[in-house]
C-alpha cells in the first residue's frame, strides 16, 4: 500500500508541473482554474485552507503527546508507574502550555517566511531528526523482545483503509508544489522529475523501516503514534520524541 501510495504521489507531483507548463499557469489555482473553471478554483481554494488547518491540529496533538512527556522526564516530574498519569502539579506537564509554547517559539516563525526557498536549512534539519528518529526505533527494535500478539502479520485487516489515509497524508505536498518547484536554480520540468523521484524514494525507505521496526517490537500493541509505546523513562526515545515534536 505504501508503495501504491508513493508511486501515485510520484507521479501526480510531476504531473502538475508539466500541465502547469502547457496551460502556462505557474500555481496550483490557476492550473485548476484553466482545467475546471471558476468552480474549481472555489472548490481548491477551500480545500487548501481545510487541509493545513487540520494538518496543524494534528501536529499540535503530536507535540502534545511527544514534547510533553519530554518536559516531564527532563524536570524529574513524578509519574503514577501505573497509570503514566503525572501525580503532581508542574506547568512542563501542562500540554496545553507545551502545544502553546511550541506553536509560538516554533511553528509561528517558520510560517511567516513569504518564499519557501527560506526553509531548505530548516528542511535540511528535520530530515536529520528524521533520521535519528528512525535509528532510535531500529535500535529498540533489536533489544526489545515483546512476545508477538495472536495473527500479528495476518494479511489485509479491516482497519486497512485508515492506513491508506494515514499513508497518502504522509505523501501529500501537491499544494507546495509550484512553491517548490519555483525555488529551483534551474526549474525544468526534467530536474523537478529528478527531485521528485529521489524525494519519494527516501521518504518511500524512510516509512517502511519506521513502520517495520516499530510493528515488529510491538505487533498487536502498537498505538497510532508508535513513540507512545514505549516507556516514558527511555531516554533514547525521549530523545526522539523531541526531535518527533
Amino acid at each position: 500500500l505504501i508503495l501504491i501510495v508513493a508511486l501515485i504521489t510520484d507521479y501526480s507531483v510531476i504531473l502538475l508541473i508539466r500541465g502547469g507548463n502547457l496551460s502556462g499557469t505557474k500555481n496550483y489555482q490557476d492550473l485548476v482554474r484553466a482545467a475546471f473553471g471558476f468552480p474549481g478554483f472555489v472548490f481548491l481554494s477551500i480545500v487548501q485552507f481545510v487541509y493545513p488547518f487540520i494538518a496543524m491540529i494534528s501536529y499540535n496533538i503530536i507535540t502534545g503527546d511527544t514534547i510533553t512527556k519530554v518536559m516531564v522526564r527532563a524536570a524529574r516530574v513524578e509519574v503514577d508507574e501505573e497509570t503514566g498519569q503525572v501525580t503532581e502539579t508542574n506547568i512542563l506537564a501542562n500540554r496545553y502550555f507545551i502545544i502553546c509554547l511550541c506553536t509560538l517559539l516554533v511553528t509561528l516563525p517558520l510560517s511567516l517566511y513569504r518564499n519557501v526557498a527560506k526553509l531548505a536549512k530548516a528542511s535540511l534539519f528535520a530530515c536529520l531528526l528524521v533520521v535519528f528518529i528512525i535509528i532510535a526505533v531500529i535500535v529498540r527494535s533489536t533489544d526489545m523482545h515483546i512476545p508477538p500478539t495472536e495473527d500479528a502479520y495476518a494479511f489485509a485487516r479491516p482497519g486497512f483503509a485508515q492506513a491508506v489515509g494515514i499513508m497518502a497524508f504522509a505523501f501529500v505536498c501537491h499544494h507546495n508544489t509550484f512553491l517548490i518547484y519555483g525555488s529551483l536554480e534551474e526549474p525544468t520540468v526534467h530536474r523537478w522529475s529528478i527531485v521528485t523521484h529521489i524525494s519519494v524514494v527516501v521518504s518511500f525507505i524512510a516509512t517502511v523501516v519506521f513502520a517495520a521496526c516499530g510493528y515488529a517490537t510491538f505487533t498487536g500493541y502498537t498505538q497510532g503514534d508508535v513513540l507512545e509505546n514505549y516507556c516514558h523513562e527511555d531516554d533514547l526515545i525521549n530523545a526522539a520524541r523531541f526531535c518527533y515534536g
